[in-house]
């Protein structure tokens, strides 16, 4: 969830230098500790960086708002009943691709923080957040697709419907519709 926050906060509508710098931090704690804070809970270090993390995440979305996955989130906790830091998670990789053309410039900001080079591509940064639910999937059985988190096939339309009503799509970079999220959601 916090990982969503800080990415959704650099390619919203609404953000700023103050959320971006503030998102672009929480990435970096996150991408160093999060392995080893789920595999290692008595690593106080990996631990403490964590909910520095996720204090800055928030504040950075609190300045800039949430987006997409947020919005296809909401939906599935509210209609399957899956944990709200688990769907964004699930659903993290596939709303970045669904803003990739629009939010290009924003996501590049991301790149560094992930460990990359400043000319990584948009794809790239998706490809690290696919490995990292893996790696994470792999440490602590966190489901990594919709299906696996007991989101059933014929939920997926109405999950895309109700992700286009929700509050947290208008500040997406790309306006959100039933019809172009619903194949990034069966993607999920």
């Amino acid at each position: 969830d916090a990982l969503t926050h800080a990415m959704e906060a650099i390619v919203s509508v609404q953000h700023g230098p103050v959320s971006d710098a503030l998102a672009l931090e929480a990435i970096r704690l996150i991408h160093q500790n999060l392995l080893t804070a789920v595999e290692d809970g008595n690593n106080i270090e990996a631990r403490a960086a964590m909910l520095t993390a996720a204090n800055l995440a928030g504040m950075a979305f609190n300045h800039s708002m949430v987006g997409v996955v947020h919005a296809v989130a909401h939906s599935i906790g509210a209609l399957c009943h899956v944990h709200h830091g688990t769907a964004n998670a699930i659903f993290l990789p596939y709303g970045l691709a669904y803003n990739q053309e629009e939010a290009q410039t924003e996501m590049i900001k991301i790149a560094p923080s992930l460990g990359l080079s400043s000319d990584a591509s948009t794809q790239d940064i998706i490809n690290i957040v696919h490995d990292l639910l893996k790696k994470i999937n792999a440490s602590c059985g966190m489901p990594i697709c919709l299906k696996d988190s007991g989101v059933k096939e014929d939920q997926l339309e109405k999950i895309a419907e109700l992700a286009e009503e929700d509050g947290a799509s208008f500040y997406n970079p790309r306006p959100v519709s039933k019809e172009d999220i619903l194949p990034f959601i069966k993607q999920a």
